[in-house]
């Protein structure tokens, strides 16, 4: 039998030059996946990606999508934000990162992320 590994990180970076890529892990992949989804049909350029793997941190893969990125949204449900800090211990994000926290026990929602999203695209337009 043959030992399949899985990939320590999987999504989308099709776009070279996306307005955000969205990290997530674990439970944050379907409501990222709607969110972005509602995105692209608005237009924007997103990447996405979900980590499932944090030790070796795939620094590689997420440095390239962070490369190609004007902002980096990383949506975790945990006050502290604990995985944007493993993130920065390991990828050079500059001024990209923003946290999208969650922690009253339920789950992302679409609709949150898809707002959240539009908020940060707003702002890059009124800097241009």
């Amino acid at each position: 039998e043959k030992l399949v590994i899985p990939k320590p990180v999987e999504g989308t970076t099709t776009h070279d030059d996306a307005d955000i890529l969205y990290l997530g892990f674990i439970s944050t992949k379907g409501a990222i996946q709607e969110g972005t989804l509602r995105l692209e049909q608005q237009g924007y350029h997103i990447n996405h990606l979900q980590i499932r793997q944090l030790h070796p941190f795939p620094t590689e893969v997420i440095q390239d999508a962070v490369d190609k990125a004007k902002k980096v949204v990383v949506v975790e449900h945990n006050y502290q934000g604990q995985l944007a800090n493993i993130i920065k211990m390991n990828v050079n994000l500059g001024d990209k990162l923003i946290k999208q926290t969650k922690y009253d026990g339920t789950p992302f929602l679409p609709h949150e992320i898809e707002d959240k999203g539009l908020e940060i695209l707003n702002a890059l337009k009124e800097r241009v």
